[in-house]
């Protein structure tokens, strides 16, 4: 009777290694096959020469849309074959990998690659049809241009980043390429005066990173209800603000953000100062009970 019960047990013990083994492939099948549907097919495009990439720029095969994203992560040829950045010549077709996220920003910025594979050296149609889209647009920093801030943030089952568009006053100063000293100044309204603000959709109590395409030496956050926009009286509606904290974390800057404000992002450079704008709104699960929470508190912002 013993020797039946060890049986039994080894048996057993080889079924669940079985079924172990089972649910893994499955598992890995499954993540393979999301990772191939999310995928991008793209257009490489280049400006440099040797070991120096240059500007850069990826176009969607498909829609024909350009857009930028980190050469970080893995690099491999249609061998398998790991390659450095350089490696990919102007006019490669590649097939992009990562979160599926792209901004909404024009072009488009894709943050979240993990993965780019080299499906094909130098399509000379492509690069005859797209070649002059890189012509277009310079995407290595330039010192005359202003900083630009996207927001990074969590929603259920999904990470986004938001390019924020919308810009208050700034002041930037830069060195041409004559060596003179260019100062450009813009003034705007106050910002519960603007006529728009860049809209994301959070969760409560949401930690957002702020990531600037150039880190600035001082972060100052102020949000208002959403309810004061249109204020007229400035000097009335900015005892109202609330300071916000930013957190300094390696991975960038973290500030807390709740749904039902207007929030503003005062930014210091050593050469210049800019105002960025956007407003936050309730996931549509949570429409319902923010509404119900505003009508408890008198009904500000309905």
């Amino acid at each position: 009777m013993k020797k039946k019960t060890i049986v039994v047990i080894a048996v057993i013990g080889v079924l669940a290694a079985a079924a172990a083994v089972s649910v893994f492939w499955i598992g890995k099948e499954k993540r393979e096959k999301e990772a191939e549907d999310t995928a991008l097919e793209a257009l490489f495009l280049r400006d440099g020469s040797g070991e120096t990439v240059g500007n850069y720029l990826f176009v969607d095969t498909r829609n024909q849309t350009p857009f930028t994203g980190p050469l970080e992560g893995s690099i491999t040829d249609e061998q398998g074959e790991e390659l450095e950045p350089w490696e990919l010549e102007n006019g490669d077709v590649v097939k992009i990998y990562g979160n599926g996220i792209m901004t909404m920003s024009y072009p488009g910025q894709y943050p979240g690659i993990t993965k780019i594979v080299r499906i094909q050296k130098q399509n000379q149609e492509l690069l005859e049809q797209y070649g002059e889209l890189l012509k277009q647009f310079s995407y290595q920093e330039e010192a005359s241009a202003l900083p630009f801030l996207n927001l990074e943030y969590s929603q259920p089952q999904a990470v986004v980043t938001a390019a924020v568009n919308t810009t208050g006053g700034y002041r930037w100063e830069y060195e041409n390429e004559a060596g003179e000293t260019v100062s450009e100044t813009t003034d705007a309204a106050f910002i519960l005066q603007w006529n728009e603000y860049e809209e994301i959709k959070i969760p409560e109590h949401t930690d957002v990173k702020l990531v600037f395409s150039k880190e600035p030496e001082e972060i100052t956050v102020t949000r208002y209800e959403s309810s004061m926009q249109g204020q007229t009286e400035v000097s009335e509606a900015e005892q109202y603000g609330e300071a916000v904290t930013v957190t300094k974390e390696e991975e960038g800057s973290v500030m807390q953000a709740e749904p039902g404000y207007i929030y503003s992002v005062m930014a210091k450079w050593d050469n210049g100062e800019a105002e960025y704008g956007f407003q936050t709104f309730p996931m549509p699960s949570l429409q319902k009970r923010y509404l119900h929470d505003r009508f408890e508190a008198g009904g500000e912002g309905i």
